[in-house]
């Protein structure tokens, strides 16, 4: 693989990873890969250690987050920051409000789990995510090795805890608007993730022009959940919108094949144009109105 290409969607155990943020950033160095970008859930915690790695290895890691959004043109979005500030207050606030609606949600699937299956419980789940918040794939995981199910994408289905589930439980919280503004507010840019994955209802594309009217900055084109046809419209919508057109492998580190780390990536030119975007709106709320 050229050491030109970044992977800019990548999580480590400081979310629903299964690997540390070292690890990811060593398994990026042996793929080959220029960088990535760590995007854990609703958490920077594991940035200072990727980046310190990154940088004995080589391999340059861009500060990154996914934020749970709702959008009023779909039940759920996530949108994915690009060179955040790690030390901004403003996502240390957001972050401990989302950690807060997190755990009670957890809390909950795991009762309607437990109603149904029987044999699961929190401490089962925090066994999986450890010191990160609890979130639907450690409540999976958790249920593999009870043996409620055989894999844990099955958790994800109407049988359990997707859309419409015996166990699902809608997240309140953040919407797509905040989520953009705290994202820029910590000198980054966002972009829209995987627009076409885990629907029902085809690509999200109407969520995604919501977004564009709120300073979106670009939209997750190529990702594993999305086929051709997606990917397709995806890059279409980029260039109506004049949003960059990223893509990434949503690696957690976990799946009957391993890693899927740098299975879809972009050239440098990419990360470039991002960060010129970064710079760009520091500089415009730098600038006295």
């Amino acid at each position: 693989m050229s050491r030109e290409r970044f992977d800019l969607h990548t999580h480590s155990t400081a979310s629903d990873g299964t690997l540390p943020p070292r690890e990811v950033v060593a398994l990026a160095a042996e793929r080959g890969l220029a960088g990535i970008a760590l995007t854990d859930h609703d958490t920077v915690d594991g940035i200072a250690e990727a980046q310190g790695i990154g940088d004995a290895l080589g391999v340059r890691c861009i500060a990154g987050v996914e934020l749970s959004c709702f959008s009023p043109a779909a039940r759920e979005a996530h949108v994915l920051g690009y060179f955040v500030d790690p030390a901004d207050p403003g996502l240390a606030e957001l972050f401990a409000e989302m950690r807060a609606q997190r755990v009670e949600r957890a809390a909950a699937i795991v009762d309607r789990v437990a109603d149904i299956a029987g044999a699961l419980t929190m401490a089962d789940v925090e066994a999986e995510s450890g010191d990160a918040p609890p979130g639907r794939p450690h409540i999976a995981r958790a249920m593999v090795r009870l043996g409620i199910i055989s894999e844990i994408d099955d958790a994800f289905g109407e049988e359990w805890f997707g859309v419409g589930g015996r166990a699902f439980v809608p997240r309140d919280g953040l919407s797509i608007e905040r989520g953009i503004q705290a994202i820029h507010a910590a000198g980054g840019v966002a972009v829209f993730a995987h627009p076409g994955a885990r629907t029902r209802t085809g690509m999200r594309e109407d969520a995604v022009r919501h977004a564009a009217t709120l300073g979106l900055d670009g939209i997750e084109v190529d990702h594993p959940g999305h086929e051709g046809e997606v990917v397709r419209r995806c890059a279409e919508l980029a260039t109506e919108l004049r949003l960059v057109q990223t893509a990434g492998s949503d690696d957690h580190g976990h799946g009957p094949d391993g890693s899927r780390l740098g299975c879809r990536t972009v050239p440098a030119r990419i990360v470039d144009a991002l960060e010129a975007r970064a710079r760009a709106r520091r500089a415009a709320r730098a600038t006295p109105q």
